[in-house]
C-alpha cells in the first residue's frame, strides 16, 4: 500500500506563458523599431507646416507607416493572447494596451492616407486629415504610453533596468504625441526617437516569454 484511502496528494502547478505570444511581442517590438528608424524627420529650423510637408513628401513615409501598422496589429494580437494568462493589475494594463494599440493602428492608417494631402498642406498649411492626425496622436500616444508604463511596471518579463528603459520610452511617446503633435512644439520632435526605447522593452520581454515563459503573476 502506497497510502491509505484517506490520504491526499496535493499537486502544485504553475501556469506558464506559451512561447507564441512572446514571439509576436518581440516581432512587434522589432517592427516598431524599424518603423521609427525609417520614419522621415524634418530639418532644423523648419516650422510645423514645413516639417509635415517634408515628411509627407519623403518616399519612406508610406514604408514606415505600413511597418508601424502591421506591427500594431501583431502587438495587439500578442497582448490579446496574453490577457487570459495574467492576473491583476497586469491584466488591466494589457486591456488598455490592446485598446490603445488598435486605436494607434487606425491613426497609422490615417497617416498613410494623409500622403495624398501633401499639396493641400503645402498651400493651406493644414488639411482635414492632418487635423485628425493631430487629435488622434494627442489623445492616442498618451493613452498608449500609460498602458505600457503600467505593463512594464507590473510584469517581471525583463530585468529592472529594462523596465525603466521601457517606461522612459513609453513616456517619451506620450509626451511626443501630446506636445509635439498636439501643440505643434517642433523643437521637441526628437523625443519620438527616445520612444524607440519601448521597442527595446517589447523585444526583450517577448524573447523572455518565448524562451522561458513566466509564472503567472499578480
Amino acid at each position: 500500500m502506497l497510502g491509505d484511502a484517506n490520504s491526499k496528494v496535493e499537486v502544485v502547478t504553475h501556469t506558464t506563458l506559451p512561447p507564441f505570444p512572446g514571439i509576436l511581442l518581440a516581432t512587434a517590438g522589432l517592427g516598431f523599431f524599424i518603423a521609427g528608424v525609417l520614419h522621415p524627420s524634418g530639418h532644423k529650423g523648419q516650422d510645423f507646416k514645413m516639417v509635415i510637408v517634408s515628411m509627407l513628401s519623403d518616399k519612406m513615409w508610406p514604408v514606415a507607416h505600413w511597418c508601424a501598422l502591421v506591427s500594431a496589429f501583431i502587438l495587439a494580437w500578442s497582448l490579446f493572447l496574453l490577457f487570459d494568462l495574467t492576473k491583476k493589475p497586469a491584466a488591466h494594463a494589457i486591456r488598455l494596451g490592446v485598446i490603445s494599440t488598435v486605436f494607434m493602428a487606425m491613426e497609422f492608417s490615417v497617416e498613410l492616407a494623409a500622403r495624398t494631402e501633401v499639396g493641400r498642406v503645402a498651400t493651406d498649411g493644414t488639411s482635414p486629415l492632418l487635423s485628425l492626425i493631430d487629435v488622434m496622436q494627442a489623445a492616442g500616444w498618451p493613452f498608449f504610453a500609460l498602458a505600457f508604463i503600467l505593463l512594464a511596471v507590473n510584469t517581471r518579463w525583463t530585468p529592472g533596468w529594462v523596465r525603466i528603459v521601457g517606461v522612459i520610452g513609453a513616456g517619451a511617446l506620450g509626451i511626443g504625441g501630446l506636445v509635439v503633435q498636439g501643440l505643434h512644439v517642433v523643437a521637441l520632435g526628437p523625443v519620438f526617437i527616445v520612444g524607440n526605447a519601448l521597442a527595446f522593452w517589447m523585444i526583450w520581454a517577448g524573447i523572455h516569454i518565448a524562451l522561458n515563459g513566466s509564472k503567472k503573476f499578480g
